[in-house]
């Protein structure tokens, strides 16, 4: 259905996105992070799988329909801000149900190209070490499930699915 196009952001922030119509953008800082083919093949498979789950016009539909929804029960400022806040941690839920969803299609894109997903979920790995700022880690962790339960989730797929997870990776030089 969609001409997907990749463009890269000058951010430095590690990141990955997804835009109606079939833009994808990935970030200096996250290009910066990855080292091999297969780990970048992950991620752009991940971001395709937001698309083929149609999580775009799921999020709006659910954002539209809480916001009217707590605003017409939210008779004060006060009752209005929380609702607001409800309202988005009700929609972070659905985004971490989205991005599993999204990384069982990823994983499966790496598989089909690969014949294994060895190294798939290393750049998490790397997260969950630290390598980068607890800034950065809060604002990626606001939309997305731990690193940790991402490897997990992502391991289990792999063995559910009886798909290897040793096999060659080809490095980047960049």
């Amino acid at each position: 259905k969609y001409t997907f196009r990749v463009e890269i952001d000058d951010s430095p922030e590690l990141n990955a996105l997804a835009f109606p119509g079939g833009l994808i953008i990935v970030t200096a800082g996250l290009l910066d992070e990855v080292e091999t083919e297969n780990e970048l093949a992950f991620i752009i498979g991940h971001e395709m799988g937001h698309f083929k789950n149609r999580d775009h016009i799921r999020g709006l539909g659910r954002g539209v329909v809480l916001g009217i929804f707590f605003a017409a029960i939210s008779s004060s400022d006060g009752g209005a801000t929380l609702g607001t806040s409800i309202a988005d941690l009700t929609l972070r839920g659905f985004s971490r149900r989205q991005e599993s969803g999204a990384d069982r299609f990823g994983l499966e894109l790496v598989h089909q190209e690969y014949g294994h997903v060895a190294d798939a979920w290393r750049f998490f790995e790397r997260i969950s070490e630290g390598n980068e700022s607890f800034i950065e880690l809060v604002s990626y962790l606001s939309t997305h499930p731990p690193p940790k339960n991402r490897i997990e989730d992502l391991i289990e797929s792999a063995g559910k699915n009886g798909w290897s997870v040793t096999g060659d990776v080809t490095q980047l030089d960049w």
